[in-house]
Formats: C-alpha cells, sequence, structure tokens
C-alpha cells in the first residue's frame, strides 16, 4: 500500500498543464470522443500532428464543441466542485474540461473559434486550474496564432511512474 505522499507525487508531478494523471485522463477521453485514439496515442503524444490538425481544423473540433459551446458563467456545472476535484476518477467541471480541450488545441496547431477562446478567456481563471496553469494559459491565449502549435512546456511525468511503463519500454 502507497503512502499518501506517495500517491500524491504519482498523480500530480508539476502545477502546470498536463502535469497530473486527472487532465491525461481526460485528454484521453477527448481523444477518444474525437475518434482518433489509437493504441496508447493521444492528444498530448501524436504521431502525426499535421494529420490531426487538418481532421480537427475540417470539422472534427466542431463536432466536439456542439453542446460544450457556448459556456459562460451562468452554464450549468460550469464551475468546479471544491469537494470533487481531487478524488479519483477525476471530477472536473464541463468549464475545466473545455479549457483543456483548448489547451490541447494550440498544442496541435489547431484553429480556435473564437467563442472557444472567449469562454477560455472567461473561465480560465475559475474552474479549478493551479495558478501556474492559469499563467501558462493566460500566455498563450494571448500569444497563440492559429496553424503554429503552441508549447506549453509541460513537464513529462516521471519514468516508472506510470503503470504502463512495462508495456512500453519507456522505462
Amino acid at each position: 500500500m502507497r503512502s499518501t505522499k506517495e500517491v500524491e507525487q504519482i498523480e500530480k508531478w508539476g502545477t502546470g498543464l498536463f502535469e497530473n494523471v486527472a487532465d491525461e485522463a481526460i485528454v484521453r477521453e477527448l481523444t477518444r470522443e474525437s475518434g482518433f485514439a489509437k493504441g496508447p496515442e493521444n492528444f498530448l503524444f501524436p504521431s502525426n500532428v499535421e494529420s490531426y490538425r487538418e481532421k480537427l481544423d475540417h470539422g472534427a473540433l466542431d463536432r466536439m464543441l456542439v453542446g460544450r459551446l457556448p459556456m459562460d458563467l451562468s452554464t450549468e456545472n460550469t464551475i468546479q466542485d471544491k469537494d470533487k476535484m481531487w478524488i479519483w476518477p477525476p471530477s472536473r467541471c464541463t468549464g475545466y474540461r473545455l479549457c483543456l480541450l483548448g489547451a490541447v488545441m494550440m498544442q496541435l496547431g489547431c484553429r480556435l473559434r473564437s467563442d472557444l477562446r472567449l469562454s477560455m478567456e472567461e473561465l480560465h481563471t475559475i474552474v479549478g486550474f493551479s495558478r501556474n496553469a492559469q499563467v501558462q494559459l493566460r500566455h498563450a491565449l494571448n500569444v497563440y496564432v492559429d496553424g503554429t502549435p503552441y508549447n506549453f512546456g509541460a513537464k513529462p511525468q516521471p519514468i516508472g511512474t506510470n503503470s504502463d511503463d512495462w508495456a512500453t519500454n519507456s522505462v
């Protein structure tokens, strides 16, 4: 049985975007929803960024945003319930998931719809992101150029902490 401190270190290895197991689980879920999932591949580790970007820019992203936008402070379940934030499986609010989807799209260099960008600008400070993740998102929203992949500079998960390491030869 792991100690609480050990579990905490494994579940969260940094305080920025994509530096915790919950963010990675949400990204895997979004990848499956998009229809792109092939084995261990997901939006964070695509084998062909240009192929993903082309498909997302030509309708896949619009399909993913149906029912998610418009989103603002009046939308139900937009803001994070602090009691459910760090339980497993991750229970993140819809605003958090929308901002994470937008961040992944920026990382791939996709065209961001103006309504997605506006929702991210309004929500990123109130949906449960750490201060570092908020700063990363604010900076990305200020400088992002459609078509150019944005690097959030996320720290990789330490080798040996992922239970799938033995299967992927990454140890």
